[in-house]
């Protein structure tokens, strides 16, 4: 720094500093005369430095401002200044920089505008979870935001029947159409109403107005004890018994209440029957035919007659029998009479035709039958054995086969209870038919009225002719089918063994052994022990029978079982 003469002269330029316009621009041009050109010193400008202010050119023609202290962060002269940016530690903000107070302050982020910056939205495209939210589903309800940030209710279906509530006809149980139970027995086919009511259609099957369950006679119209109409002017007070049947009081010797239950085809009115006296093959009772509305049905048509014997015949005006059809005829305790059900007929069907005596069946029927387990309503082979009821004092049995539409009808006498089908060579018994097969004892010379009837199929060809010297009679009480065995046979000096094996009885229980001769009377009998299943007796003929032919029936706990024997 140089002096002058007049004071401080801090360019040197001899000229005091206090006079001098540009004491401290090195650039003037002459003492005094400043040299910055424009601008000129006090202008305003911008020195760059964030820690000044008031910049303006300054006498040395260089921009510079007032310092500033210390910045934002407490640095003096440091970069914070207010618009600069920082952190304000808060990471919901964006863009933080200083304010002119020096708050470090950012935008609050908040993309999709739900109240929750993005930094801690769960769901940054919409609402939050468990947020209320519609998703627009009828089905569901409390719809809210899920964890997933989809919109999602509770599906609502109150009866659990996998049909929601929105659409439910019936939200209080199942859907009209489901089965369900009305608790009411006289319904049936109950199911789920419009009404979304339980509800079955009552069963009246005959319209009496009195449903089948409480219908004591639910297939004919009244109760037990109503009036009818049994269609027989021989009674009187008619009225259904307790087997629903229409019955009077017979007048003039009506004593026997029979049924004839006919199941129709499509034409009915076709069909008629006719019950004649046998003696005199008059009527006794007829039909004069079904009607249409009975299309398809089976009818039960009482009928009352005197003790006696009559021939039924039935009637098809079309010549084609009753299609899938046929007819039974009862006796008061549904014991089978007549059991036409199956087969076919064209015009007639009857028990043999012309004068047949052997065609007509009497009432009252006895009791004696054919044995149920072994030949009733079965289909047997021809070879073997059937069966009848054994009877107290019984010397023989009749056993009549016929067919109820009249093509086959035999009477055969046995002087036991069993038939061997095949066996009967003169007008043999049909195989594949359906027959009818009664009996009847004969005690004595007197014979028992025909029991009840059952059906049989028998299956096979017919028995191969017999050889000289044999008994038709004899081979005809033969069965093929017997475990039966007796030796010697033929037979010389009497001493006869008759052995049976696997025998289903006790213990020391006996069997009946008798022998009969060709005219079928009983010439030696005697009684053997069973043991351990098993038979082995000895007899001794030897001066008790003679020479010639003879059956061996052995009766085992009521069954009958028999071999040939020849004495020589």
């Amino acid at each position: 720094m140089v002096t002058s003469p007049h004071g401080r002269d801090t360019d040197g330029d001899l000229t005091a500093d206090c006079n001098d316009g540009c004491p401290n621009d090195v650039n003037k041009t002459s003492p005094g005369t400043c040299g910055c050109g424009n601008p000129e010193p006090g202008t305003a400008c911008n020195d760059n430095n964030a820690a000044t202010i008031n910049d303006i050119i300054q006498a040395n023609c260089l921009c510079a401002g007032t310092l500033l202290g210390n910045d934002c962060n407490g640095v003096p002269g440091g970069p914070a200044v207010p618009g600069s940016a920082c952190n304000d530690n808060n990471a919901c903000t964006t863009g933080d920089v200083f304010d002119a107070n020096c708050l470090c302050a950012g935008t609050f982020a908040d993309a999709d505008g739900d109240g929750t910056c993005d930094a801690n939205d769960l769901c940054t495209g919409g609402p939050e979870p468990g947020t209320v939210c519609n998703d627009n589903d009828p089905c569901t309800t409390g719809d809210v935001i899920q964890a997933g940030c989809i919109c999602a209710g509770t599906f609502q279906d109150a009866d659990a029947d996998g049909t929601c509530d929105a659409n439910d006809l019936c939200p209080g149980g199942p859907e009209p159409g489901t089965s369900c139970n009305d608790n009411n027995a006289c319904t049936t086919g109950d199911v789920i109403g419009a009404n979304c009511l339980c509800a079955g259609t009552v069963q009246d099957t005959d319209g009496d107005g009195v449903c089948n369950a409480n219908d004591n006679c639910p297939t004919v119209v009244g109760q037990i004890g109503s009036a009818c109409d049994d269609g027989n002017a021989n009674t009187t007070g008619d009225a259904l018994n307790t087997s629903c049947q229409c019955v009077g009081t017979p007048i003039g010797g009506c004593t026997e209440n029979l049924t004839l239950s006919v199941k129709l085809d499509g034409n009915p009115t076709q069909t008629t029957w006719t019950l004649l006296d046998a003696a005199t093959e008059t009527v006794t009772i007829s039909s004069g035919g079904f009607t249409a509305g009975q299309a398809n049905t089976t009818v039960v048509v009482p009928i009352c007659v005197p003790v006696g014997c009559y021939h039924l015949r039935v009637n098809d005006s079309g010549s084609n029998g009753i299609t899938n059809g046929g007819y039974v005829l009862r006796d008061a305790s549904s014991r089978r009479i007549i059991d036409a059900s199956l087969g076919s007929f064209s015009s007639v069907s009857q028990i043999n035709t012309g004068n047949n005596p052997n065609r007509s069946f009497c009432v009252p029927i006895s009791n004696i039958g054919m044995q149920t387990a072994t030949s009733c309503d079965k289909v047997r082979p021809r070879t073997s054995p059937i069966y009848a009821n054994t009877q107290p004092g019984a010397t023989g049995y009749q056993f009549w086969i016929y067919d109820p539409h009249g093509t086959y009808n035999r009477r055969v006498l046995k002087t036991t209870n069993q038939l061997v089908p095949a066996s009967l060579l003169t007008s043999p018994v049909p195989s594949n038919l359906d027959l009818n097969v009664r009996v009847r004892s004969l005690t004595g010379t007197v014979f028992s009225e025909f029991g009840p009837a059952c059906r049989i199929r028998f299956t096979g060809g017919v028995a191969p002719a017999m050889g000289e010297g044999h008994s038709r009679e004899m081979e005809e009480a033969l069965s093929s089918e017997v475990p039966l065995t007796i030796y010697p046979n033929p037979n010389r000096d009497g001493q006869l063994t008759i052995s049976m094996e696997g025998l289903e009885i006790a213990d020391g229980a006996n069997v009946d052994v008798v022998i009969y001769d060709l005219l079928g009377k009983p010439v030696v009998s005697e009684t053997a022990p069973v043991a351990e299943g098993m038979l082995n007796h000895r007899m001794d003929l030897a001066g008790r029978i003679g020479q010639g032919l003879y059956v061996v029936n052995v009766t085992v706990d009521g069954k009958l079982y028999n071999q040939r024997l020849v004495m020589q």
